[in-house]
């Protein structure tokens, strides 16, 4: 069996497991899902190791100019988006059904797309490097389309036709784009905003149409945000705070992001320079006596 074989999809499972990971038990609830991270690294630590010795001259110093990466920015560009489109499909499903049922899969509540990160920021933040990683694959493919005799190789040796990645790529994009409205995180909008924004500043080397498709995802992101919220209500019952209603109406007393942005800010002032320690921001908050008050769904 070649390597290439082997290798590709245990480096694609590697990148995506992480983020897919839902298996907790007590007393400490991120013991497996550290350990299936890890376990993942230490997959991708050998692969790039059997591929040093399975093509040693390659990586020789001076040949490349370059050390060998443990991951080539192509396979990290397809885990991330792999890991994003499934996480994109289990978040409405959380967000239409709250728990699925299936194995695999975090239970949640209706209107609530956490994903298996469990946290509507976190899940917010994948679907952005999906979207990001979906832009980045165009990128390449049009790169390769302007070099003469260069084609995206289906596994026949055929090129990839035009209308199937038009297709793929307007599909993934509006998975993505809903998921990503279904969170209701004011992170991920701000995310799709910056994101956006980098496009505009590279559109001369990336090209109009990645501006185009990016313009395509904010407008589906935003109809997303507004429809989402009125159909889980039309078909459920169940009414849940989209997207515009988190920005624009702010949550009440010690639950407001401005006095959690105020007691970070507090804690920064105490300690600039070293900070409070690594895991320590929970003891940091509980210690503290804030000149003004406390947030309170920490």
């Amino acid at each position: 069996m070649p390597f290439a074989t082997m290798a590709t999809p245990l480096t694609l499972l590697a990148l995506a497991l992480p983020f897919l990971f839902c298996f907790t038990q007590a007393p400490i609830n991120n013991f497996w899902p550290l350990l299936a991270s890890w376990g993942c690294g230490a997959v991708l630590v050998l692969l790039a190791l059997a591929r040093c010795g399975s093509s040693p001259g390659r990586y020789q110093e001076g040949e490349t100019g370059v050390a060998p990466a443990l991951v080539s920015s192509r396979m990290l560009a397809a885990g991330l988006l792999v890991a994003a489109l499934i996480s994109a499909v289990i978040g409405l499903l959380q967000y239409f059904l709250g728990d699925p049922g299936l194995p695999g899969v975090q239970p949640s509540t209706l209107g609530q797309a956490i994903g298996n990160l469990r946290q509507r920021n976190q899940q917010a933040t994948l679907l952005s490097l999906g979207v990001w990683a979906l832009l980045w694959t165009l990128v390449q493919r049009q790169g390769r389309l302007e070099q003469p005799g260069s084609a995206t190789p289906l596994q026949t040796g055929q090129a990839w036709p035009g209308w199937l990645t038009g297709w793929l790529v307007a599909c993934g994009l509006a998975l993505l784009a809903m998921s990503s409205a279904a969170t209701a995180s004011r992170t991920g909008a701000a995310q799709w905003l910056l994101l956006l924004g980098l496009v505009v500043c590279w559109r001369v080397s990336w090209g109009r149409l990645v501006l185009g498709v990016g313009l395509v995802g904010l407008v589906l992101y935003g109809a997303a945000a507004w429809l989402l919220p009125r159909l889980l209500l039309d078909w459920t019952g169940f009414a849940s705070d989209g997207l515009f209603v988190r920005i624009l109406d702010e949550e009440p007393g010690c639950t407001s992001r401005r006095v959690l942005w105020a007691n970070v800010l507090h804690l920064i002032a105490q300690k600039p320079w070293v900070g409070w320690g690594w895991g320590e921001l929970d003891y940091a908050h509980y210690v503290t006596v804030f000149p003004g008050e406390r947030f309170c769904v920490l």
